[in-house]
């Protein structure tokens, strides 16, 4: 089924109106027509199952079919923190950051990163971020949209942390890759921190260290940036989210791969 983001009101209205980009792509790219189904989500987890009652040049006309389930949040709220990257390499991380389940992810400029975003086009970029990220709910049966954060420095990161938060930093220059914890001490919480094209400065690793961060790597070999990015999500996903667990019961058919 169809996927197509739409904020409706606390008490929905059996009949709606599409309109704008999206109204163009159920039209135009989609070729949806008449008494087709479609999916509505909030990224918030709510979806509604609806039926196209007509198409016109307002826009697509929907009637709520009555079908809707809501979707758990993960057992664990992932955030993500990336100090910025060469050329578009945020911009790549996004989507796959939104399909493994992080519910915020952080951008903030480290001691050696070499982009410098200015307000305005830090602004542009939150916008750019903010589509990639609601485009990959929309390909990937996604149901909760990460919140996406500018920081003009690393101190927000810095602050107490949340009761029962685990924080991990990841850098290469540790010799400890030691996942004691395990599964048995699961938080609600975990801060997860990637350093930029050649890694954190000592002096930030200290700064994080007595922020309560545990300084770990991630094996013997040296990961690009990137990649590092996405191997220690998934992990953290893994070993204290919902990554090792079955799909989520009653999906909807026709929605995702099989």
């Amino acid at each position: 089924m169809r996927r197509i983001p739409f904020q409706l009101p606390p008490v929905p209205t059996e009949n709606i109106c599409i309109t704008g980009q999206d109204a163009t792509h159920i039209r135009k790219v989609l070729r949806m027509q008449q008494g087709d189904l479609l999916c509505l989500f909030d990224g918030r987890g709510n979806e509604y199952e609806a039926l196209i009652d007509s198409i016109d040049t307002k826009g697509v006309h929907l009637a709520l079919t009555g079908i809707q389930r809501s979707i758990p949040a993960p057992p664990v709220h992932l955030d993500i923190a990336i100090a910025l990257l060469k050329e578009k390499k945020i911009d790549e991380l996004i989507r796959p950051l939104t399909e493994l389940g992080a519910g915020t992810i952080r951008i903030f400029p480290a001691a050696r990163s070499v982009p410098v975003l200015k307000k305005e086009k830090a602004e542009a970029r939150m916008e750019r971020w903010q589509k990639l990220a609601m485009e990959s709910l929309k390909q990937c049966c996604g149901s909760h949209m990460p919140e996406i954060l500018f920081h003009k420095d690393s101190s927000p990161l810095l602050l107490d942390p949340a009761p029962g938060e685990k924080r991990f930093l990841f850098w290469e220059g540790t010799d400890s890759s030691q996942w004691s914890e395990g599964k048995k001490t699961a938080p609600l919480h975990i801060r997860a921190v990637f350093g930029p094209e050649g890694g954190f400065d000592p002096e930030e690793v200290q700064a994080f260290f007595r922020a309560g961060y545990k300084v770990l790597g991630l094996g013997p070999r040296i990961l690009r940036a990137p990649t590092a990015v996405l191997a220690g999500t998934a992990l953290l996903q893994y070993l204290y989210g919902d990554l090792s667990l079955p799909p989520f019961p009653g999906r909807w058919e026709g929605q995702g791969h099989p």
